[in-house]
């Protein structure tokens, strides 16, 4: 799973004591597969402790799906249906508690990816250079109301959104699990309203999914929306494995090579730079730093550190270009 990458985060509104929103991406095993479980619930704050709501739906269906003895599919509904029934129940004394939920399970052996939402947090699928919604909103216009009475805007009546469905709205909520194809995308999002109705939203989703140092992206990313947040927000990113067949090589070595997605060089740049300091193959690898300091596509820099050691262990005339790299980072 090492070239898997993937990061989850939820941004609080600076205006709230606690953040209404939990999010989780990890790395687990259910039924002696390997995979990466990807989660964001964004509690209702009409409803009671939207923070307690959010964060117990997460940690309930951690804790159950790592428990599971079936297969995934089944082991999935099962944890969100416990997650369900327990906040229906009540947590901490506290009852009446919603949340929305989104839910991922990329299994890496048969390559898909298994999936469910309730509410209006959504599932997003990057390829064509564009963020697909996968998910569906459970939710409804509706007539805004202040005693009894329709709102108006410029003689319009004002509409607003409201939930059709939620975790702890119903014992007996129906929960679906999507099966899809891993390969028809290059990433995977989930996130909350809070997250995906950012002007910026693309933006930051996609800059996460191209980061090959995605905890150092995520932390710029988190310092520059908090300003600008009206809810709290939140996202789960992961980026699937790049293309097999992708050649970098006659990619940087054409004269006039076609437009890429930087996303789609993250998981063979490391070998490929190996390999050229390897072979004594220096306009390659002049290209391949070139590419990267142009597209600012950098690892972390113990990472960007351990290949300059493998520069400077062959010789190579790049240690210099190198080393300016690293200091950009």
């Amino acid at each position: 799973m090492s070239s898997i990458n993937y990061i989850a985060f939820s941004t609080r509104n600076p205006s709230k004591h606690k953040c209404g929103d939990a999010s989780f991406a990890g790395a687990i095993e259910i039924s002696g597969e390997k995979v990466v479980l990807l989660l964001v619930a964004d509690g209702v704050s009409k409803s009671p402790k939207d923070w307690l709501a959010s964060l117990s739906a997460v940690d309930f269906i951690v804790e159950e799906i790592k428990q599971s003895k079936k297969p995934i599919s089944e082991a999935m509904k099962a944890a969100i249906e416990t997650a369900n029934s327990k906040i229906c129940a009540g947590v901490e004394n506290t009852f009446g508690m919603l949340t929305t939920l989104s839910a991922v399970v990329y299994h890496p052996a048969d390559e898909k990816l298994y999936w469910c939402n309730v509410g209006d947090s959504r599932i997003l699928g990057w390829k064509n250079n564009e963020w697909h919604q996968l998910s569906t909103d459970d939710s409804t216009s509706m007539q805004y109301k202040e005693n009894g009475k329709i709102k108006l805007q410029n003689g319009a009546p004002i509409m607003l959104s409201a939930l059709t469905k939620a975790i702890g709205q119903d014992s007996a909520l129906t929960i679906n699990i999507n099966e899809t194809a891993a390969n028809e995308y290059k990433a995977l999002a989930l996130a909350s309203d809070g997250f995906y109705d950012l002007t910026g939203f693309n933006h930051y989703a996609s800059e996460l999914a191209a980061s090959a140092d995605m905890e150092k992206k995520a932390a710029g990313i988190q310092s520059d929306i908090v300003s600008q947040i009206r809810d709290d927000a939140s996202i789960a990113i992961i980026r699937l494995p790049g293309k097999r067949d992708f050649d970098l090589r006659s990619y940087l070595m054409e004269q006039n090579h076609s437009a890429i997605e930087p996303v789609d060089t993250l998981e063979v740049l490391e070998q490929e730079i190996k390999q050229a300091a390897l072979n004594q193959d220096h306009e390659y690898l002049e290209k391949i730093i070139a590419f990267m300091k142009s597209n600012r596509l950098f690892y972390s820099k113990p990472k960007m550190i351990e290949l300059l050691e493998h520069l400077i262990a062959h010789k190579s005339p790049m240690v210099h270009e190198m080393t300016l790299l690293i200091r950009k980072i």
